[in-house]
Formats: C-alpha cells, structure tokens, sequence
C-alpha cells in the first residue's frame, strides 16, 4: 500500500482510499505504484493524468506468460504527456531488474523522466485475475516496472530499446 509520508502522496491517500471500496485491485495497484515512486516524480504530472497511465498499465497485468517478461513501449494521449514513450515490464519479481533495465534504457539512448516500480501479488487461481493485499499460496509476485522516456527522435531508438530490454529481461531471469 502507500507508505510514502511527503506531501505529493499524501495527495493520494484520499483517492485511494476512495477506490477501495469499488476497485480494491487497482487501488492496491496504484497505493503501490505511487508508493514505489520518487517523490519529486509525483509533482510532474496531476494526479488524474498519472492515474489515467496507471489504469492502461494495470489493465495489462496477468496477461505475460509466466517464465517470459512482457513488455509494452506506448505513447498515451493524456494531457501533457506529449513528447513521452512509456515503458511497461511485466515480469516475475526478481532481483536487479529496476537497475537492469534502467541501464538497458539509457545504453539503447532512452532519457528517463519518471520510474515506478510496484511489486503486487497476483491471485493465479481465479480467473481473470486479481491483485490481492498480501501474497497467499496461490499467488505469485509480480513485478511491474513503468519508466517514461523522451520520445527519441529516431523511431529506431524505440526498437533498440525494445531489442535492449528484452535481451537484459532475460539475462535477469537467467
């Protein structure tokens, strides 16, 4: 959930809280995504917009087959995300992927602008499935890594980043 004390997420505790009632998953989803972020980060956008980005990237989740990473490079019409790319990784929880893939990023040329990492448990015995509180024996833990880019220039940039990241994802799990 969101442990974050400062200012910027204290903003959220509220909306939150608000989303547990109707959308317990998302709003265990987003508690974490805004907890795991910095909190200068919070500040670059409205709240609305970032949950907006949040809701498309939670959408997503349980769909990777388990053992591979799934990963999503976007552009979202939200306001005042012109200019960015968003980079989703849906992987298994492992160690150094936060660090592996932001190197991978910016060795393939990617300026990172924001970066969120939230670790879920994932409910894999119901269908479809759900983000739960607390890990149980029938869950596994899912990360979620969503990092913002400068769109680059170059169209090509986007594809080796994809190349970069896959390579690295796999590396990690290995």
């Amino acid at each position: 959930m969101l442990e974050t004390t400062g200012a910027p997420a204290r903003q959220w505790k509220d909306r939150i809280a608000a989303l547990s009632g109707t959308e317990p998953g998302f709003a265990n989803f987003l508690g974490r995504a805004i907890g795991s972020a910095d909190e200068q980060d919070l500040l670059l956008y409205p709240p609305q917009t970032l949950e907006a980005v949040l809701r498309k990237t939670f959408s997503h989740i349980g769909e990777r087959t388990p053992g591979q990473p799934d990963i999503r490079l976007w552009t979202s019409s939200e306001p005042g995300l012109d200019g960015l790319t968003i980079i989703d990784i849906y992987s298994a929880d492992t160690p150094f992927i936060v660090d592996s893939a932001l190197a991978a990023i910016r060795a393939a040329g990617g300026a990172i602008r924001f970066m969120t990492h939230p670790v879920i448990a994932l409910d894999t015995a119901t269908t479809p499935w759900r983000v739960l509180e607390a890990p149980t024996d029938t869950s596994r833990n899912e990360s979620v890594l969503q990092v913002h880019i400068d769109t680059p220039a170059d169209p090509k940039t986007v594809e080796t980043i994809r190349l970069e990241l896959t390579q690295t994802m796999a590396q990690v799990r290995a």
